[in-house]
Order: structure tokens, then sequence, then C-alpha cells
């Protein structure tokens, strides 16, 4: 037998190939559909000398081994009781496509790298962007995260607002800034320091008892800044903070924005899934004015990580600037160059696995999945107030959850992190937030359920009375 270390396009290793790909997926039913049986959160393990890079292969019985090693080692997303991060299992299709995608490596950079695929994806970003209400105009594109999602929203910010995608800010006179609230994603930061304007270059806006932005600060905050000689050019919005998954006042912000001539960016990276929902939409009432939103697909559309979009009310403005042509690529239809307009340039086609998820599902069982989930989180938060014996930060506006014992220290979370994985096989995490920890329940999970819930809040109760 011919070696498959490639598919032999005349199918000399055909037969070879299939052996190894069936053996995969088996592994992979094995894992994912005995996965109840096993912990949500694996304790770790050592494999002596995985990381060695060997001069003459492995066996594939040593290869299998490893795989099946990396899976046992990997949080057990398909649990019903993992509830803890912004992260669920894939849609079997989103398995299925980033397969295909891998197989077909149709690189999204240009039409002749991807000629299909090129068309395909600036007709499902339009789609999207209509979802949100963007307008005729809009579109957008794929990106491999949220990250960077953010940061080519604030560079397009940056270039549309103080025009100098060409000369950049080299000479002015007033330093660039963008406001967003204390309670944004720390890639934000990140974009501003990559973008040269420092991580200060973001002014934390103060968010309210519900993590929500306050709109009076953020307009002292713009007059404060510009009176220090700054030059404020974006204001940033979140829908569905990381930790707590609030939603800032939307339709106020916009207002603000417009009001001083600022880009509206939305980080919707979370919570844009709301607008699968016909019960839950208008939470994001006021989306439709941003100039630009970024949304995630690995978080709740059940996409394999990663899959990112940046979406852009003006769609052509957006082009002009944010964009750098590629001499190297065929010239004739430069619109289909999707990476001239791109943070990145090369990049996989997350399209494949999109499309082949939400058709397979169909857009009113995501809905189900968004309203399903938001059930559970409330039903979550009201066994909690049941017992009596732990506190909030604040109101729920989608499925997240944080709440810690009243008067308790961070130590004695951790304590009841590891007590509620134990006892009820319900793994949380314990991000920091406000000086201290919290227990968060990220109720994402298609196959959590109200029994699963009722397991923490009994296993809590039962940890309280024995501590």
């Amino acid at each position: 037998m011919e070696t498959a270390a490639f598919i032999d396009p005349r199918g000399n290793t055909r037969a070879h190939a299939r052996e190894l790909l069936v053996r995969t997926v088996d592994l992979l039913l094995d894992h994912l559909a005995d996965a109840a049986s096993r912990t949500p959160s694996p304790e770790p393990r050592a494999f002596p000398n995985f990381f060695v890079l060997p001069e003459t292969p492995l066996t594939e019985d040593e290869l299998f081994e490893r795989a099946q090693f990396v899976l046992r080692q990997s949080r057990n997303l398909a649990h019903p009781g993992y509830i803890g991060n912004m992260e669920s299992m894939p849609t079997t299709m989103a398995v299925a496509g980033t397969m295909l995608m891998a197989a077909s490596k149709n690189n999204m950079l240009a039409e002749e790298m991807a000629p299909f695929l090129t068309d395909v994806e600036p007709a499902v970003m339009r789609w999207f962007a209509g979802r949100f209400g963007l307008g005729a105009n809009s579109g957008g594109g794929m990106l491999a995260c949220g990250t960077l999602a953010n940061l080519q929203a604030l560079v397009t910010a940056r270039n549309a607002r103080l025009t100098n995608s060409r000369n950049g800010l080299w000479g002015r006179q007033r330093s660039p800034v963008v406001l967003a609230s204390e309670s944004a994603h720390t890639s934000l930061q990140k974009a501003a320091m990559v973008m040269g304007l420092g991580t200060s270059g973001v002014i934390p806006v103060h968010a309210d008892e519900h993590s929500r932005m306050d709109i009076d600060d953020l307009q002292q905050k713009i007059r404060r800044s510009r009176d220090a000689g700054q030059e404020p050019f974006c204001v940033v919005a979140t829908a569905g903070t990381t930790i707590t998954g609030n939603i800032d006042p939307l339709p106020a912000i916009a207002r603000v924005a417009a009001e001083h001539g600022l880009w509206l960016h939305t980080d919707a990276v979370y919570g844009g899934a709301l607008a699968f929902s016909k019960t839950h939409r208008s939470k994001l009432d006021g989306i439709e004015q941003s100039d630009s939103i970024s949304f995630n697909l690995h978080k709740w559309a059940y996409l394999a990580t990663t899959s990112s979009m940046i979406l852009f009310k003006d769609i052509g403005a957006a082009h002009e600037h944010f964009h750098v042509a590629a001499p190297y690529m065929n010239a004739a239809s430069p619109s289909k160059n999707l990476g001239e307009f791109s943070l990145q340039g090369s990049r996989q086609a997350d399209i494949i696995p999109l499309l082949l998820s939400m058709q397979h599902l169909g857009m009113a069982h995501y809905a189900r999945l968004v309203d399903t989930r938001i059930e559970l989180a409330e039903h979550l938060r009201r066994g909690l107030e049941q017992t009596q014996l732990v506190e909030f930060p604040g109101a729920i506006d989608t499925n997240i959850v944080c709440f810690r014992p009243h008067k308790s220290t961070d130590a004695h979370c951790a304590t009841l992190q590891n007590h509620l994985l134990k006892k009820a096989e319900v793994c949380l995490t314990l991000p920091h937030y406000r000086g201290q920890r919290w227990l968060k329940a990220d109720v994402l999970n298609p196959f959590t359920d109200e029994h699963t819930i009722d397991r923490l809040t009994a296993s809590l109760s039962t940890w309280e009375c024995a501590s």
C-alpha cells in the first residue's frame, strides 16, 4: 500500500487515505458521542515527547494515540454541564464543513485562488449586514477572530474620520482617541496599541451597575478629551460584554456619536446572535445606526473556532479607506480580490462551514437556540436568587449569569467552582471583575437543560450548608 501522506490525484492512495479519514471520523464520533459520560473539565496530564518532530515517520497507531490524547485533554465542550465560556460544541455540519475547507484549501485572498467563493462570501455578508439593518449599501468580510474584526473597524474609522490612510498619524498636533465602556473587550486596547495610539488611546467610559455604558459620562469624556487637546474619532458600543453579557444603550450612544461626528462601531462579537431571534431582537435596537459591526460565529452561532466577520454600513467607503492593491494577483476583477480590502491576506474559506451549518439547521432553529438558552439563563438566575446565598453584578441581558456567595473571598469562589464541577458536573469559569472573582455561567451548550441548571443550584445549597 502506498503511503497517503498526500491524496494522489490519480487515485493511487485513495484506499489508504480513506482508511485514515474514516479512522479519524470514528475517533471524533467516539469522543463526541460519549462526551456526557466524561467530566466537562479533564485533569491535565502529560504525554512524554508529544512535541518532538521526528526525522522518520511515526506509525499511524502512534499518530492516532496522540490524536486521541489531544481530544481527551481538551475542555469537553459537548458535555451538557460545560457552560463556562463563550464557546460551545460546533454543529455537525460545521465539523464537516471545516474538513471540506481544509481539503479544498480555497484561499480567500483573491478570485483566482477561490474563484467561486469570492462571489459567495460578499453576498452572505450583505445578508448579515441586512439582518442588522445596516441598509442597501452595506457589506463586509470574514476574519479569523473578533480581535481582528475590531482592529479593522478602528483602523477604517480612523482613516475615514481623520483622512490619513496614506500619511498616517505622524505630525498630527492632537492625539487621536477612541471611547469605549470600561466593560468593553480588551481587544480595543490591543488595536489601539497596534495603531500607534497606545493602550491609553482608548478612553474608558463608566459602566453603570448593570455593566452598561453611562451616557452622561460618555458626553463628559468626549468634551474633556477635546479640552485636553485630544481628537476623538470613534465610540465603541458593546452588545454582549465578555464577562456579564450586558448590552450598552445603543440608541443613546448612536445619538451621541452623531452629535459629535464620531464613527460608531458596535462590538457585537457575542450578542450579535440576538439578531436571529424575533423575541430578543429588540435588545439590539439602535445597532442599525452603527458605521461598523463585529460579530463572531464560533460563539453563539456554533461554528468551529475561528470564524468572525466585520460589517460596514457603507461598504464602498470602507473599501476606499482600507484598500491596498495586490499586484501579484489578477487585476481583472479587483473587487473580488478580497484580501485587498481585508486586514488578512491569505485566509481559509470559513464561508463553507458557515453556510453548511446554517443551511442545515435553518434560521428558525438558530432562533430557538438563542431563545431557549436565554430562557435557561433566566431560570438559573431565578434559582440562584431563591437560594438567597449569592449576589450578582447586575441584571442579565443575554444568556450569561455571574454570581458569587455573599461576603466571600476569591478563594471561596474558587472552592465553589471546584465543588460544582465535582458534585454537579457543571463547569463554570472564574473571571475577575470589579476587583474580585465571579463564577460565570454562559448558558450556550445546546444540550444543557433545566435538569443541569437545577443540579447546579441544588449543589450550591449543599455546599453552603456544609461550609
